[in-house]
């Protein structure tokens, strides 16, 4: 993924400097998530909504290390036109926010969809683009980006779809492309190409896996998983020390997700619970995943029937 700039100078000026993207993808052995593409915003929500276009670049991918895979590493990056000041109060000009990842949490493939889910650390700044300079608004929010590529062709689309949201720290929502009700949805996006490929080995065999590259415990994490052994449902209570997003995510033993079971914003000091009913699932271990704000935590259930 390279940085890019155009301004015109010569017979022909401009005042605005947009920095853009250019993506340069081949199949990964290990998987990886790649694309350059618009987001609507027809449904955008948060302190920073936009409004026209997006424009969302990721090239985020796994290495391979003879037949083992690797942590995920890559960058994503989100160029919004907003006319909220950071505060979220409306203004009458247009403020540029640039969003980038810092660090990876997690990069989820499901290859029967040609899905993908990538959470990690961001830092949000407003940019000037008359000057270049930038100043700093937040730093190591939520980012959770989830992607589908329903074009194969690898040309330019307006039919895979993107969902993207940026958490503030202090609470609430930075960015939401389409926000739908209490959560965020993909959407179809506006012009681009979304590439995701799930590729674990070299000879080409699909699988979906997650692997995490940054896994802190939650310290003194009010979380209770039960029965353990579960059959006709698992139960997941928790409380969260901050206002901020929590997903609770379920995969089997070869790292495929199975299911998430929880996707929302939580309070804080706010107890929560959601249960997850087994179907079409087969006896044996099942790895459960905790997300909350940037903190990772995972378990160990086993399922009997």
């Amino acid at each position: 993924m390279f940085d890019i700039g155009v301004l015109i100078t010569g017979n022909y000026t401009s005042g605005n400097f947009i920095p853009g993207v250019i993506t340069i993808t081949k199949p990964k052995p290990g998987g990886l998530i790649a694309g350059s593409t618009l987001l609507c915003n027809s449904n955008s929500a948060g302190y920073v909504k936009g409004f026209g276009r997006s424009n969302l670049n990721f090239s985020v991918e796994y290495g391979m290390k003879g037949k083992s895979v690797s942590n995920p590493k890559g960058k994503v990056s989100l160029l919004v036109a907003s006319h909220n000041k950071p505060d979220g109060t409306v203004d009458k000009r247009v403020h540029w926010y640039s969003i980038k990842s810092n660090a990876i949490a997690s990069l989820d493939f499901t290859t029967l969809t040609n899905s993908a889910t990538f959470s990690g650390k961001a830092n949000i700044s407003e940019i000037d683009l008359i000057t270049g300079t930038s100043t700093p608004v937040d730093g190591n929010c939520m980012m959770v980006l989830d992607l589908k590529d329903i074009d194969l062709s690898g040309k330019f689309n307006f039919i895979d779809l993107a969902g993207i949201t940026i958490q503030r720290n202090g609470g609430g929502l930075w960015y939401s492309n389409n926000w739908v009700n209490t959560k965020n949805e993909m959407a179809q996006i506006c012009g681009g190409d979304i590439t995701v490929t799930g590729t674990r080995s070299e000879t080409g065999n699909d699988k979906r896996y997650a692997i995490s590259e940054i896994s802190p415990i939650i310290e003194k994490a009010d979380l209770h998983v039960y029965p353990n052994p579960f059959s006709d449902k698992l139960r997941f209570e928790f409380l969260s020390p901050t206002d901020t997003y929590a997903r609770i995510l379920l995969y089997d033993i070869s790292g495929s997700l199975i299911q998430t079971i929880f996707d929302n914003e939580v309070k804080a000091g706010v107890n929560y619970h959601v249960d997850f009913v087994p179907s079409n699932i087969s006896n044996g271990m099942y790895i459960y995943r905790l997300i909350i704000g940037t903190k990772v935590l995972n378990g160990k259930v086993i399922y009997t029937k």
